[in-house]
């Protein structure tokens, strides 16, 4: 049985934080126990039953979620309940903030993993993160494009080693969203309405590209973004159409401008490598392909949110969608810099960080032409009509063979 777990909501921070001290520090004695009984297991026929503790820190019911729930239900059917889990959403085990420290020792066995919170530990992975500019800006090719070659690039030695150095192993990954875009309380069109902006950003490239813009960063956590915009702390948030509508945003902000700001390459589906070295092949093999089956779900569901916004977040909340190709130009010219520069900065702990690029793009030239030639998928043109459209139309997507496609080239 795949057990869900959310924070309580009357709990205080200090209560909140002394329980989970000893609700991990008891969990890290029996997730030892337990792995260590199933390491000389050679099948899921002979293997001793196993309950994994996840770590979410997105809601139980959203995209997040149910990309977990459709991982968990996957593995426990295939191995016929010898692998069960402990869903723990909204953050309600641990903080985005400690997930790799948590990963790595066993606090939590699986989780969402995020890389922009480990620029120190994971120099690489932020590296990548870097790169978030390099997929198409057309929906949903970009986000399909984007998310298969983010699943191979992880492969890759330098990625797979960085990782782990932490005692962590990817099972998935996922590039949800082509662009971070501005929801606003005030149309922002043009570079002369840009300039001095507030925005909510997160993340080191997102501030960048604000700055670039001429507009104030403000850090705000996320349950902070909707008081921020209501009450005037904040113009803007940079952000996804999931997260605005999740978050409750297009209530207090009406002006949208899909701009082509980086998406974001830094979200993992990880194990405990030593949980997953104990697992029997067979069992490994399921949860590989279950992280495919994790991908899939929040892909598609990240897509029908685009879809959600462009229709019910224009008929029933007032949303208006601006033209981005003022700001888009500026951004165009800036993220080409950035990509140099961040390149350089990173060859001490990448020397070969101009293959890594070519490697990335190489990946993406290919999933770009196999979504055209073979799937149909188009380019789209950057006015506001156009985006919104090409958002609208995609209320019922499923990848379909596209999905079998992925599975096959990164599993093979």
């Amino acid at each position: 049985m795949i057990m869900s777990m959310n924070a309580p909501s009357d709990e205080t921070p200090k209560r909140s934080i002394l329980a989970r001290i000893a609700f991990l520090g008891l969990l890290a004695g029996v997730s030892g126990l337990t792995h260590a009984a199933s390491a000389s297991e050679t099948s899921i026929e002979t293997m001793k039953p196993v309950t994994f503790t996840v770590t979410e820190q997105g809601p139980e019911k959203g995209v997040t979620g149910d990309a977990a729930k459709a991982f968990a239900k996957e593995v426990e059917t295939r191995t016929n309940g010898k692998i069960k889990f402990d869903l723990y959403f909204s953050s309600s085990l641990m903080p985005g903030n400690e997930v790799l420290k948590g990963l790595g020792s066993g606090l939590a066995d699986i989780g969402k993993l995020q890389t922009a919170y480990f620029p120190k530990e994971l120099p690489v992975a932020t590296f990548l993160n870097d790169l978030g500019s390099m997929p198409d800006n057309s929906f949903p090719l970009g986000i399909l494009q984007g998310g298969a070659a983010q699943l191979e690039i992880f492969n890759s030695p330098e990625l797979v080693d960085e990782l782990t150095s932490y005692n962590v192993k990817i099972l998935a990954t996922t590039y949800a969203y082509i662009n971070y875009d501005l929801l606003c309380t005030k149309p922002v069109v043009t570079p002369e309405e840009a300039s001095g902006i507030r925005a909510r950003v997160g993340g080191k490239v997102f501030s960048s590209e604000a700055k670039a813009l001429g507009m104030t960063s403000v850090p705000l956590a996320t349950g902070e973004m909707y008081d921020g915009l209501q009450k005037g702390v904040v113009d803007c948030a940079v952000l996804h159409p999931a997260g605005n509508i999740d978050y409750g945003l297009i209530e207090v902000a009406k002006d949208f401008t899909p701009i082509q700001m980086s998406g974001y390459l830094g979200a993992l589906w990880a194990i405990n490598l030593d949980a997953w070295n104990n697992l029997p092949p067979d069992a490994q093999q399921i949860m590989r392909e279950a992280g495919i089956t994790y991908w899939r779900v929040y892909t598609e569901g990240s897509i029908h949110k685009y879809a959600e916004l462009a229709t019910d977040g224009v008929d029933k909340h007032g949303i208006k969608f601006h033209d981005p190709r003022q700001l888009d130009a500026v951004l165009d010219k800036f993220q080409k810099d950035y990509i140099k520069q961040e390149t350089e900065i990173i060859k001490p702990k990448l020397p070969n960080a101009e293959q890594f690029v070519a490697k990335f793009q190489a990946l993406l030239d290919k999933w770009k032409e196999t979504l055209i030639t073979e799937y149909g998928y188009k380019e789209i043109p950057r006015d506001p009509e156009n985006i919104q459209q090409s958002w609208a139309s995609v209320k019922d997507f499923q990848m379909g063979p596209f999905a079998d496609r992925v599975k096959q080239e990164n599993l093979k």
